[in-house]
């Protein structure tokens, strides 16, 4: 059974002056959300693929969202801010974080309770380095990948699917001075190309020998451990990570890259993200934070076990909940999650749902903790953010301290690592993933950045380890790539 607008309900949002998303509900069939991407992403320079797997009300869920044709985008780097509306180039300087909820409420559509969640199509990601908007922090890396801090589109066209129920909703922005069936014609082209292109992918068996840069070397990242753990035996902090780059030429498109990736390491947040001029692809195993009518949610992830072959799964958990490091970590990242989220939250509405609990990825196991709250009422999902970046996983503890010594013990900027992918709605829901386990492809260089969670008794061989395995699934997936071409 199909859902659609009505035409009475458009005639009578044309009296206001806002924008209006059409929508129109129908069977997906065998339509799937990535030949659909490919069916209408060559004509959109910048667009957006989300997909999600999550448990709600016990049962598992995958929602796909996808962005076309820009509407207005807003951009920000250090104080520089500039947002684009049907062309027209804006600058201004500003605090980003209330830029960027002002933007969205100056680009919100009309009467906002009659569309799906999310069908207004605000993607984008906000880097690591935003955190420099909150705390004074040293400036000594370079910035050789000069990424925004801020990156977030508002599209024409979102189409969504709800690949459990196998439905797929296509929706369109429409002025206010539009006609009701010009958004239906609209709509009925966008779903004849979709349904009409042939779409296939043979995900590739040889793996190109390729040369993979790195910026801090085996012996290097020994040495940084050691230094760090000085700092923990001193008490300046109780644990920090220390990432590094890995960089190779490509030949291959980003969705290509997507496609390969999404098959060798499936995972609950998988996304690609089309900017200007570059482009970050990534399948990450965790969220951030997310906001659905005042209820957020985090899961933070830590304590980490490589996979073999020689071990079950069960062995293989069994092993990591035994690791008193590791589980120690996880008990550090969580509470400074639960504090992150507990700063915006109703006063004892937190709760743990699922602690220490453990999620198997292709290359690797993790400890995962689920903490869930009620915002509070004088907070919104930009507050939320702002709480929650950067993210325990991908800092330390204490966080100020933490960051400090990450500009010490680093070689560059993280730009868009320790990120956040976001999808926020004009109805203040938001669903977020950290940007680890992904790729930055730009000037037809891809980037992948990996970081080791250091504590007092950490082994910094292991340590250096466990950085180049936490980069192998990305990294598996540009060789295998890239192999195809050969």
């Amino acid at each position: 059974m199909q859902k659609k607008m009505e035409a009475a309900e458009f005639d009578k949002l044309k009296k206001e002056p806002h924008r209006i998303i059409v929508y129109q509900e129908s069977d997906a069939g065998e339509i799937l959300p990535v030949q659909a991407y490919d069916a209408l992403e060559k004509n959109s320079k910048i667009s957006s693929l989300f997909e999600i797997v999550e448990e709600i009300e016990g049962k598992t869920k995958k929602y796909s969202y996808l962005g076309f044709q820009p509407i207005a985008t807003f951009k920000s780097k250090d104080d520089f801010i500039e947002i684009i509306n049907d062309g027209v180039k804006e600058q201004i300087n500003g605090n980003a974080y209330d830029e960027l909820r002002r933007f969205f409420k100056r680009f919100a559509p009309a009467a906002k309770s009659y569309f799906p969640a999310f069908a207004d199509g605000m993607f984008g990601f906000v880097a690591y380095d935003s955190v420099r908007l909150m705390l004074k922090l040293p400036n000594l890396l370079p910035d050789p990948d000069q990424m925004p801090d801020f990156y977030f589109v508002l599209y024409e066209t979102v189409i969504i699917f709800d690949n459990t129920e196998k439905k797929m909703t296509i929706n369109v922005s429409a002025k206010n001075t539009s006609d009701y069936s010009e958004a239906l014609k609209k709509i009925e082209t966008l779903k004849q190309k979709i349904t009409q292109h042939r779409f296939e992918f043979t995900m590739p068996t040889k793996e190109a020998d390729l040369k993979i840069n790195v910026d801090i070397d085996d012996d290097d990242y020994y040495e940084r451990v050691l230094k760090a753990k000085e700092y923990l035996l001193k008490g300046h902090i109780f644990q920090m990570v220390i990432s590094r780059s890995f960089t190779t030429p490509v030949r291959a498109t980003p969705f290509q890259i997507y496609l390969t990736l999404s098959k060798l390491n499936p995972s609950p947040y998988m996304f690609i993200f089309n900017g200007e001029d570059f482009s970050i692809v990534g399948a990450s195993p965790e969220k951030l934070v997310s906001n659905k009518d005042g209820y957020i949610e985090t899961m933070p992830v830590g304590g980490t076990h490589p996979k073999s072959k020689d071990k079950t799964l069960d062995e293989m958990k069994k092993a990591l909940l035994a690791d008193e490091k590791e589980v120690a970590e996880h008990y550090m990242k969580m509470e400074v999650g639960r504090n992150d989220l507990n700063s915006v939250a109703e006063p004892k509405s937190v709760k743990i749902l699922e602690l220490t609990g453990t999620r198997a990825f292709s290359h690797v196991i993790h400890i995962i903790t689920k903490i869930g709250a009620t915002l509070r009422k004088d907070k919104d999902t930009i507050d939320l953010i702002k709480a929650m970046l950067p993210a325990a996983p991908i800092a330390g503890s204490p966080k100020k301290r933490a960051l400090e010594l990450i500009e010490q013990l680093e070689k560059t900027r993280r730009g868009f690592y320790g990120g956040a992918i976001c999808l926020i709605d004009s109805k203040d829901n938001l669903l977020s993933s950290l940007t680890i386990r992904s790729i930055l492809v730009k000037q037809g260089i891809a980037k992948v950045r990996a970081g080791a969670t250091i504590v007092a008794y950490s082994d910094p061989v292991y340590e250096s380890k466990e950085s180049r395995h936490k980069a192998t699934a990305p990294l598996k997936a540009l060789k295998l790539i890239e192999g195809s071409f050969q």
